[in-house]
């Protein structure tokens, strides 16, 4: 990330109060790889290490990759793991006779899920893959995609232009060479393409008893990147889960850890209504003795 890029993003409202990309992310852990290493230019990866969650440096990280050399791709896999971690189209349509995929299952050939064979929403599925091949190309591609995308984001908040002709070039793979004519446009194309990123990606909610609270899953890194990317050009600090109804929303500020946390539809009523509860059960807890 350059110092121009630091402030236009800092001007668009992107950056938080410490001037990062930072996102509460709520999503699901997934694998660091136990062995990995450059190869023909792809990233090769083998078996499961760490458990990762999505943190401080991760989109800033990825987005420095659009143009990095191999070495610091493997240095970022090896942190935040690969970009793809679950079963694909393309890994059914390879597999043996009865699309029974062998096990352990390693992936051995490059996956780019914009591939027009395989972009659909049966993109994902349960299972995860013990091993892979991944292109520094297509690791390239994402990493320029996301970098566009926040530099369009800023330059649409700002409110002076649509963005430049080769961002929206990099973020939605076409090569047209016209411009979004108005704002309006310029929203929808933007909002359809970081959609996409997130289909493809098959990020979807989940329930999660640990809290309790709704968590996304999705094909690991690739999902978490796409997520976090959509609440950054939105400009909100993360996801939540109204203590009240229990809906997610998007909070205007940050949270507190601890503390209880209302959508806009419940509001200072519920939390009123809440407080009231807690005080009348300290009341009873107390006559208890």
């Amino acid at each position: 990330m350059t110092s121009k890029e630091q402030g236009t993003w800092e001007l668009g409202g992107l950056t938080d109060l410490s001037g990062t990309l930072r996102r509460k992310v709520p999503h699901e852990r997934w694998w660091a790889p136990a062995v990995a290493s450059i190869h023909d230019d792809a990233l090769v990866w083998s078996g499961v290490g760490k458990r990762i969650q999505p943190g401080r440096g991760m989109l800033e990280g990825f987005i420095a990759l659009s143009d990095a050399r191999s070495a610091a791709v493997l240095a970022y896999a090896k942190r935040w793991g690969p970009l793809f971690w679950s079963l694909a189209q393309c890994d059914w349509d390879r597999a043996e006779v009865g699309y029974e995929i062998p096990q352990p299952y390693v992936r051995d050939h490059d996956h780019d899920p914009d591939d027009l064979d395989h972009a659909h929403r049966d993109y994902t599925f349960e299972s995860a893959i013990d091993g892979g091949t991944e292109s520094l190309a297509v690791w390239r591609k994402y990493a320029r995609r996301a970098r566009a995308a926040l530099r369009i984001a800023a330059e649409i908040n700002v409110g002076g232009s649509n963005g430049e002709l080769q961002d929206w070039r990099d973020m939605t793979g076409d090569s047209g060479d016209e411009l979004p004519d108005h704002r309006e446009d310029a929203l929808d194309r933007f909002c359809q393409a970081l959609d996409w990123w997130l289909y493809l990606a098959g990020v979807r909610p989940r329930v999660s008893m640990r809290g309790p609270s709704i968590e996304f899953s999705s094909d690991g890194l690739f999902g978490a990147l796409g997520l976090q990317l959509a609440l950054v050009a939105v400009r909100r600090p993360g996801l939540a889960s109204c203590s009240s109804c229990g809906r997610p929303y998007l909070p205007s500020r940050r949270l507190q850890s601890g503390r209880s946390n209302y959508c806009p539809s419940c509001g200072l009523a519920a939390a009123r209504r809440d407080a009231s509860a807690r005080y009348r059960e300290r009341q009873r807890q107390s006559l208890l003795g």
